[in-house]
């Protein structure tokens, strides 16, 4: 199937960063948008991105909603809602059956995923 079609929203702003230690310990959290060029802090093995957003006003029942986003890696745990979840390719992530009025998306990245985070982008695709 096709993903790359459809309107797009983008997610650029207001993302939470946090970063984390070996430990489990938590060294930082920032608020951001994306692509993240904040430094991070030398201890960081872990870095988790969470954003809230509303699902599109007026959105067909029957629109395919996608999140993409280079965050969107196979290394990465990505939650929607609480749900866990796979990207379905490289960047590309279906939101359509965990969407909600009020959503928030997680993404964890460890060890060389983390050096993603430079260029990353991300946004809704809606597809009808």
């Amino acid at each position: 199937m096709d993903h790359s079609g459809g309107h797009r929203i983008r997610l650029h702003s207001v993302w939470t960063r946090t970063e984390s230690a070996a430990d489990g310990s938590e060294l930082a959290v920032t608020r951001l948008s994306l692509p993240d060029n904040l430094p991070l802090d030398p201890a960081t093995t872990m870095v988790t991105y969470r954003r809230a957003f509303n699902a599109p006003p007026n959105l067909d029942p029957t629109a395919q909603v996608y999140f993409d986003s280079e965050l969107a890696v196979e290394e990465a745990v990505i939650q929607v809602n609480g749900v866990r979840t796979k990207p379905l390719s490289p960047r590309v992530v279906d939101l359509t059956p965990h969407l909600q009025a009020h959503n928030e998306i997680e993404i964890r990245l460890a060890g060389s995923a983390i050096t993603i985070v430079n260029t990353a982008t991300a946004s809704l695709r809606i597809c009808d």
